[in-house]
């Protein structure tokens, strides 16, 4: 056969495999923004010639002043531990009076909540919630109105699954520039394709004091 029938049967009914190299690279560089974002420590790289690379402080190395510790296996009152959190932590500095913020959750730390108000669940007929059982709780709340709405983060695993960032979304700045578009940056005499993806910037932490984390030890 020759070389483009070889790359027909190879590829017919799937992803060209040049294509999902591409799709799996900007998979890749979305996940280490997110990353770089929690956990990236404030650094300059000089490996590449005339290219430095500069690393700002990521929100876990960030918050100093509000953050909280426990233990998981020994917490008896989730509830009241929240309610502790949420007005000692999180809405202790509140600069620009904002009574909503942002909660990125680990998988662990969301379901001990929901399963910690799981006897608000209960009914006398199955038929009343369409045959589907469970919680998915996502808001907490306590006097004076003050809101925490959680979402689950994918870069909260591991050790860190029952952790909690809290964040003013009012107080935090991107200034990252993201296109993720695709560049080839092969030499005329090389025969290998070879494909980049750039970006750039960093995110500004206004107010530290504004964000909070519940964490492990």
């Amino acid at each position: 056969m020759t070389e483009d029938q070889v790359h027909l049967v190879q590829t017919v009914g799937k992803i060209p495999d040049w294509n999902f190299q591409q799709k799996a690279m900007m998979r890749e560089f979305k996940v280490d923004v997110d990353y770089n974002a929690l956990f990236s420590e404030r650094s300059i790289d000089f490996t590449i010639k005339d290219q430095p690379k500069r690393h700002m402080r990521g929100l876990k190395h960030d918050i100093k002043t509000n953050v909280s510790y426990y233990d998981p296996t020994a917490t008896t009152d989730f509830e009241l531990m929240m309610n502790n959190f949420a007005y000692e932590q999180a809405f202790r500095y509140n600069p620009n009076g904002e009574k909503t913020k942002l909660g990125l959750a680990g998988g662990r730390l969301l379901v001990d909540f929901n399963m910690n108000f799981r006897q608000y669940r209960r009914t006398s007929r199955l038929d009343d919630v369409g045959k589907k059982i469970g919680l998915d709780i996502q808001s907490f709340y306590i006097p004076g109105g003050f809101t925490i709405n959680m979402v689950k983060s994918e870069a909260l695993k591991g050790k860190m699954e029952n952790w909690l960032f809290l964040i003013d979304p009012k107080l935090m700045e991107w200034r990252i520039k993201k296109d993720y578009n695709t560049r080839n940056y092969k030499l005329d005499n090389e025969r290998i394709e070879k494909i980049m993806i750039e970006w750039q910037g960093s995110i500004a932490w206004h107010v530290e004091q504004a964000h909070a984390l519940l964490r492990t030890s």
